[in-house]
């Protein structure tokens, strides 16, 4: 897996000419279709990129890479979008190709849309077996970014039997991963410094998120939330705590990891009401 740093338009474009022109193609057709945000031209005439900070940095690599979020979206009908919930914690779409046969895309959670996949894109452009030491490599690549406090994403697509229903949800395997995505997401001024005086007066402060592990606790790290003598939980190990493992473990908790908010709202009014 090559990994590549893109953060100047220049960049980009100089990543799309080295990429074959089917994957550029499948590329800018994933991040133009399967997306929640929106390209549009203002009343100046500029460009200007509308959506969540994640889906505007995917849409504005795009358009980087010399991307037409206009033509693409022209180029296909959409006949189904399934938009994101914290569960499934990912996004997907199916359009009818323009030369008939219909494609599906999904992006979002790296380790819930690889599991989904069983082949991917070569450097050649070649779509190849995800073997297991493909499989590792891309998790590397997983753990790398989100260690270093990215968002990850996977970017994966598959082409639909003729018999699929636009009634029907996606299916849950035989995916093809086109790549991983790793997006900074910056802290905000100030909030190192508003955690700090928060601890100096004796309120604690805790951090929830729906990121990966790994990325969270690269965030609050960065935050100052996540301390030496602090530790992350994720919600499935939380609910599976006695409540006598509970009282010992409540103190420590820094970062809670929830992807299903009902069942964790209980952990939550415990966290933001526990005093040190």
């Amino acid at each position: 897996m090559n990994v590549k740093e893109v953060d100047l338009p220049t960049k980009a474009s100089s990543l799309f000419s080295e990429i074959p022109a089917s994957s550029g193609k499948l590329l800018l057709q994933t991040l133009f279709n399967n997306t929640g945000g929106e390209v549009i031209v203002n009343k100046y005439g500029k460009c200007e990129i509308l959506g969540t900070p994640t889906e505007t940095s995917l849409l504005e690599f795009g358009l980087s890479l010399g991307g037409d979020f206009q033509a693409e979206r022209q180029a296909v009908k959409l006949v189904r979008v399934e938009p994101f919930n914290s569960t499934k914690k990912q996004t997907g779409v199916v359009v009818e190709l323009p030369e008939g046969g219909l494609r599906a895309h999904t992006k979002d959670a790296s380790e819930i849309v690889l599991a989904a996949c069983n082949k991917v894109i070569n450097s050649n452009g070649d779509v190849i077996p995800l073997d297991e030491e493909s499989i590792n490599n891309l998790k590397a690549t997983i753990d790398q970014f989100a260690s270093e406090a990215l968002r990850t994403l996977c970017l994966a697509y598959m082409v639909l039997e003729s018999g699929f229903s636009p009634d029907n949800p996606l299916p849950h395997s035989g995916h093809t991963c086109i790549g991983i995505a790793g997006i900074k997401d910056p802290v905000r001024p100030g909030v190192k410094e508003s955690v700090a005086v928060c601890r100096s007066v004796g309120i604690p402060v805790r951090m929830f998120t729906g990121d990966n592990i790994n990325t969270a606790k690269a965030i609050a790290r960065e935050c100052g939330i996540l301390t030496d003598d602090g530790i992350a939980v994720e919600g499935p190990d939380f609910r599976e705590k006695s409540q006598e493992e509970l009282l010992q473990l409540i103190p420590k908790i820094q970062v809670f990891l929830t992807s299903m908010f009902n069942k964790d709202l209980t952990a939550i009014k415990f966290l933001s009401c526990e005093k040190s």
